[in-house]
Formats: structure tokens, sequence, C-alpha cells
């Protein structure tokens, strides 16, 4: 999503467009993320230019890091039959544990150019997930930067879960733990890591706006 033109960068990506980079990379079962940067001063204008990037940046990692442990012993799920609205594409993963089972929902309309990303509109709805044999849905929830969403309005039956996708835009990933500790774990995880790092980032990029 950067732009690239006549050897200079036209712009950063805005967060959007690198929540749905991350995004996309999860749903073709990525295991690892990494990130990178041009220094200061260079034709390509690093991002200590501008913080909001690297804020936005970290933002999409607080999201995704929620569930690394999960995403290192996962696998795609094949050959499943997903009905999704006209746009939409989903992509299911499962840990080799049958831990949880991940569903990565993109908007497939999301089309950048030079002045940012366009985000069709797409109306709430309902989704059918398989699960896996002798599982269960002990507890279902939905990422974010501000830590895990749990999702209560789902209905279950021994091979599926049906959720109502509200408010979708870029993309969303929810996870369908079948151990309620994975939740635990989870939330624990963002109260003592991930939550104490975002508010130092926070503080960090509040001082630099100032500067300006």
């Amino acid at each position: 999503c950067y732009r690239y033109v006549d050897r200079f960068w036209k712009r950063f990506p805005n967060p959007q467009e690198m929540r749905y980079m991350a995004l996309g990379a999860v749903a073709t079962g990525t295991q690892t993320l990494g990130y990178w940067m041009y220094l200061n001063g260079t034709v390509h204008q690093g991002p200590a230019t501008a913080p909001e990037v690297w804020y936005s940046m970290g933002q999409v990692n607080s999201e995704i890091k929620l569930i690394a442990h999960l995403l290192q012993k996962s696998y795609p799920v094949d050959k499943l039959a997903l009905k999704t609205p006209a746009g939409v594409a989903a992509e299911v993963l499962r840990t080799l544990d049958d831990e949880a089972t991940i569903l990565v929902l993109l908007n497939k309309g999301c089309v950048s150019d030079e002045k940012g990303v366009n985000i069709p509109a797409v109306k709430d709805f309902n989704f059918d997930l398989p699960l896996p044999p002798d599982t269960k849905a002990e507890k279902v929830f939905k990422l974010s930067a501000n830590g895990p969403i749990e999702v209560k309005d789902f209905r279950t039956s021994s091979k599926k879960i049906t959720l109502t996708v509200k408010n979708f835009a870029e993309g969303d990933i929810y996870v369908v733990a079948h151990d309620k500790a994975a939740f635990t774990r989870i939330s624990k995880l963002y109260r003592d890591e991930i939550r104490p790092a975002n508010k130092k980032a926070l503080e960090f990029l509040n001082s630099r706006t100032k500067k300006k």
C-alpha cells in the first residue's frame, strides 16, 4: 500500500490499509508478521517523520498479537462451504490441538489510490461457522486493538455456530475458543502486556504531536 511514484513514496499507508494487509496475511495462513522501516532523511522519508504511522502499525500489531500463540499452531481449513454476502471473503484456521477455530473475514471491495482507501459498506449479516468434531464453543470473541471483545450474540449446535457480524468495515477476526482457559489467557495477555504498551505508545505519540 505504499504508493511508489517516480522513485519517491507518494504516501504512507493509512490505518485501514495496514490492518487490511495484516488480516489478509492471517487469512492465507501466515504465522508471523514482521516490520521494517526506512531511515529518516532518505529519499523514501522514513516513518520517523510520521509517528502516527508507527502508532497505527502498533495498533494492528496489538490486535494480531492477541492470538499469535494460536497462529503458530494453526492451519487453513480447506473445502468448507462458507456462505458470505457478495464482496465478503471468509477463511477459517484451526489449531492443531483444536484449542480454537479462527475466522477471518475480508471486505473484497476495498480499493486504494493515492488519496486513501475506499471501503464499501456491508450490511450486518449472519455467518455459519462449522466446528471441529467433538468440540463446542466455550467462548466467542472478536479481536481489537483494545483487547478481545466477547461475543454473546450467537447460536450454537453440535456442528456449527451462527454469528451475527455487525459494523463490518475492512475486515474482522473472530475466535471460537473450545476451552474457556483460552479466552482467559488472551485476556491476561492484553491486560499485562498489550494495554501497557499501547498506553506508552500513545503517550509518545502525543509528545511528538505537541512538538510539531
